[in-house]
């Protein structure tokens, strides 16, 4: 069951071990976090982490630990991961931009920070 756009139920477990732990995942501001209960295990930037599609689920690498994630919605994870995305590609399409824009702006012989 998806709770809303961003927070997603899980089961969490790590490799070999078949039992998982009720979970939650959310998606906000370019960040993924998981919480079990009332325990946060962690807060991460996406920009951080390392995910590979397991089907109906993803393995998770962060901090060096890997954890598997089976989603009750696998599917509604990954649209709203894709939006996240291109909203984190459409940032340093942007930020290039403005740091050329700079760049042609600046005197001659000088640079723009």
């Amino acid at each position: 069951m998806t709770i809303d756009m961003s927070t997603f139920n899980v089961s969490l477990r790590t490799p070999g071990n078949n039992q998982g732990l009720s979970a939650t995942v959310r998606l906000e501001d370019e960040r993924l976090s998981i919480t079990a209960g009332e325990h946060e295990i962690g807060e991460w930037p996406l920009s951080e982490l390392r995910l590979e599609a397991t089907g109906t689920g993803y393995r998770m690498m962060a901090e060096g630990e890997l954890v598997i994630l089976d989603f009750e919605s696998v599917s509604a994870f990954e649209r709203e991961l894709a939006e996240a995305s291109k909203t984190r590609k459409g940032r340093r399409r942007r930020s290039a931009k403005e740091k050329q824009t700079k760049r042609e702006k600046a005197p001659e012989g000088e640079t723009a920070q």
